[in-house]
Parts: structure tokens; sequence; C-alpha cells
């Protein structure tokens, strides 16, 4: 296990993700051209791993990377997802799921900006939708620097 705790929403794609990154290559080609087409929010993917060793992947409208952070459900509940983002993602993935609001004490993130550069930062921050604008924004997520250069592609 490595990573750090993250609160995220998003759809779990695990089952429909290796079809996806087979044609793409990468998880930054596969998130490029996904986010390209669905222009609602910047679209980040998170490699959960359970104590039981099962791994999951999330694709994240919404992630909040911190570290000794507490998290708060409510907050998490009140942020809006737009639908049209729910639509897009099941449509251009192929897949019918429901939108999942997680917690999970380790996780790696892979999020990118259209030119290519990691959005994934050293510092906690949030960049997304807030409880309190509840508009889209951006997806936000951090690492610890040794995650950052072991687990970017």
């Amino acid at each position: 296990m490595g990573g750090i705790a993250i609160a995220a929403i998003g759809f779990e794609v695990t089952e429909v993700i290796d079809n996806s990154l087979e044609k793409h290559g990468s998880y930054k080609q596969l998130l490029r051209d996904l986010e390209s087409k669905i222009s609602t929010a910047p679209l980040s993917l998170a490699r959960l791993e359970d104590s039981d060793g099962t791994i999951r992947m999330l694709l994240c409208f919404y992630i909040a990377y911190y570290q000794n952070k507490v998290y708060d459900c409510e907050e998490l509940m009140r942020i809006e997802v737009p639908a049209e983002f729910s639509r897009r993602v099941q449509e251009l993935l192929g897949f019918e799921a429901g939108l999942r609001r997680v917690f999970a004490p380790h996780a790696f993130v892979f999020s990118y900006d259209c030119n290519g550069r990691t959005r994934v930062i050293e510092n906690g921050t949030v960049i997304g939708p807030s409880s309190s604008t509840r508009s889209v924004m951006s997806i936000f997520c951090t690492l610890t620097p040794s995650i950052v250069s072991s687990s970017i592609t």
C-alpha cells in the first residue's frame, strides 16, 4: 500500500478501464481524451487499494487530498455533480453505474491538464467544487514528493 488519504467523488471504472487503457496506452492519454469530450470538469483517476489488496479505479470529478486532515462527510455530500458529467462519462466508457462518494486511506492519483502537465501537486490545496460556491472549477490532488516521482506516468 502507498499513497495518501483522499475524499473523492466519481465512478468506479475498475471493470472498464483496461479496455480504455489499451486503446489510449497510458492514463495520461486516456484522461486527456476523456476530458476533451467531457467539458464539465477536469478529470482525475484514483487507484485505491483496500486492506485486503483489492484494487479499485475511480474516475473522479472531485478529489480532496491532504495529510493529517479529518474529512467532513456532510461537506462531501453537499458537492453537486452536474448531470452532464455523469451522463457523458457513462456514455463514453459504455457502462451504467452510480456516482460514488468515498473516503480512502491510500490512493495514487493521476490528473493532467490540456498541455499534458500533471495537476498533482505537493502542497495540500482544494481545487474543485467547494461546498460554499458549489461551482465546477477544477480537480484537486496532491501527493508526497516520493509518490509523485514514482507513480505519475
